[in-house]
């Protein structure tokens, strides 16, 4: 990149600063999915040794009652 044109880049970048709040989330873990399918997904991510994000995928999904 050539000076002249770093320094027009840089007089377009503007410092800002950002506060979260708050954060929202949304579960979608294969609702579209038959009962079947869904209980499919979790038995396969139970299979998973411990500690694992797949065993831990499976609790989630079984707790907010995915199957």
């Amino acid at each position: 990149m050539s000076d002249e044109a770093m320094v027009r880049m840089m007089r377009m970048i503007l410092p800002f600063r950002l506060v979260i709040e708050t954060v929202e989330g949304t579960w979608k873990q294969g609702q579209n999915k038959t009962p079947e399918q869904r209980a499919g997904a979790v038995a396969g991510l139970e299979g998973w040794s411990e500690p694992s994000p797949g065993a831990e995928l499976a609790r989630l999904m079984r707790r907010v009652g995915a199957t």
